[in-house]
């Protein structure tokens, strides 16, 4: 009789833990970033934003993270890409530059700095329904034949051009000031990028310093 006292809660206490035991299945989305991304590349999801938490930390792309910079994470799109995302809660949109991987969260396409939040009037609510359309490559390659940039200001003092390069280097990545001395005064021009052609700083000049900097003008770097 003990035998099959013993039996039965034997029984009873396997066929508990079988059923008790549930497969571990992650729940964290996997990143598969694309090689390259055509210019005018449009998605739809759900946008997050990250801040002090992360602020000062290395991101994917070796960059420092900035909250301040208009910055973003994505599982899929290439590093150092340009997009501009519309909030589609208020239609406000902002460009970005993709320098990290994230969110990983199922739903979320996307995960914006601090100011790309704010200018996106999406701070106090956190995760709101955003489209994503690629405005540009990356043409921030640095290398000694580089001819052209992007002028977007002369100022006569130099303090006046050094705080407004300290102002735009919250949204561009290559800000810089050249003097030039016109043999009666001295102009403290701010320049934003270097780039390989007339072509490409056109085209990131009107597709993503327009958003911040209303008058500008391409030049040949001297």
């Amino acid at each position: 009789m003990k035998k099959l006292f013993f039996l039965v809660i034997f029984l009873v206490s396997f066929y508990m833990q079988s059923c008790s035991y549930i497969p571990f299945v992650s729940s964290t989305p996997s990143i598969h970033p694309m090689r390259s991304v055509n210019v005018g590349y449009t998605e739809e999801g759900l946008a997050s934003w990250y801040g002090p938490q992360f602020q000062g930390q290395l991101t994917a792309s070796g960059e420092i993270f900035d909250m301040y910079k208009l910055t973003a994470a994505s599982r899929t799109l290439p590093l150092n890409v340009y997009v501009r995302v519309t909030n589609l809660d208020n239609n406000r949109s902002t460009v970005v530059k993709i320098n990290d991987r994230g969110p990983f969260v199922h739903g979320r396409i996307i995960d914006l700095s601090y100011e790309a939040a704010k200018q996106l009037g999406m701070l106090q609510a956190g995760v709101v329904p955003v489209k994503i359309t690629v405005v540009s490559p990356n043409y921030y390659v640095l290398a000694a034949n580089e001819k052209f940039t992007i002028q977007v200001g002369a100022f006569t003092d130099f303090k006046n051009a050094f705080d407004y390069r300290n102002y735009l280097s919250r949204y561009f990545d290559l800000v810089y000031i050249s003097s030039f001395y016109t043999g009666r005064e001295t102009y403290y021009r701010v320049r934003v990028g270097i780039f390989d052609s007339q072509q490409q700083a056109q085209m990131y000049a009107q597709n993503v310093v327009s958003s911040i900097v209303k008058d500008y003008f391409i030049v040949a770097k001297d």
